[in-house]
């Protein structure tokens, strides 16, 4: 299995980049669309892990949305990817209300 950050040829795994905390579009990024299960995570700096939703990739290769309810306190997360083949990490920043 891979580990990759976001490169600057890559597609963003997720946007708006920062976020208001709400809506929040997920694709694999740099490849061809993964279909099938996939498994995204959402961790604060200190590791606490805020968001565990399994998501699953159409052929059409469409974004995914997650709806993050608007909960999370301002700050930077660590959002992970985790496919079949690889796992993709970007950083996220849940702009103040």
């Amino acid at each position: 299995q891979r580990n990759r950050s976001n490169a600057g040829d890559d597609l963003p795994l997720c946007w708006p980049n920062p976020n208001d905390g709400g809506l929040l579009q997920v694709q694999v990024p740099g490849e061809a669309p993964t279909i099938g299960p996939a498994q995204l995570t959402l961790h604060d700096l200190s590791g606490r892990l805020h968001l565990d939703h399994q998501l699953t990739f159409d052929p059409d290769g469409a974004p995914r949305r997650v709806d993050l309810g608007h909960t999370l306190p301002a700050g930077i997360y660590l959002v992970q990817l985790h496919t079949t083949s690889s796992t993709y990490t970007e950083r996220l920043l849940i702009a103040p209300r």
